[in-house]
C-alpha cells in the first residue's frame, strides 16, 4: 500500500518528539528521590 504524501517526514518528527520526552522522564524517574522512596518502602 502507498503512504500518504508526508507522512514519512511526519513519522520522523514524531519519533524526534517521543525520543526527546522519553529520555526527559526517564531522567525524572531516575533522578527522583520521592520515586525511589516510594519503591523502597
Amino acid at each position: 500500500a502507498d503512504l500518504p504524501h508526508g507522512w514519512i517526514d511526519k513519522c520522523l518528527d514524531f519519533c524526534d518528539y517521543f525520543l526527546t520526552g522519553v529520555v526527559e522522564y526517564q531522567k525524572l524517574i531516575t533522578r527522583n528521590p520521592s520515586f525511589w522512596n516510594e519503591l523502597k518502602g
